[in-house]
């Protein structure tokens, strides 16, 4: 029984805490070059889609990147 209660307590609480990241790309004029998306789950997970939008925005020369957490 203290198990499944452990368990229990440890779905809600990592569950709960799931943040979510939008990152945008915009060009040197401020054009969209990437929509803003939202990824959603482990701290891990929402860093990879920051360096990912920083990627594209050095792509593309002046880029900039902007990432908002939600």
């Amino acid at each position: 029984m203290k198990k499944i209660l452990i368990i229990i307590v440890a779905i809600t609480l990592f569950g709960a805490c799931r943040k979510c990241t939008t990152c945008e790309v915009k060009d040197s004029s401020g054009n969209v070059i990437m929509e803003a998306t939202e990824t959603c789950g482990s701290y891990g997970d929402r860093e990879d889609a920051e360096l990912f939008a920083a990627q594209k925005a050095k792509l593309i020369g002046n880029g900039t990147y902007t990432c908002t957490d939600n």
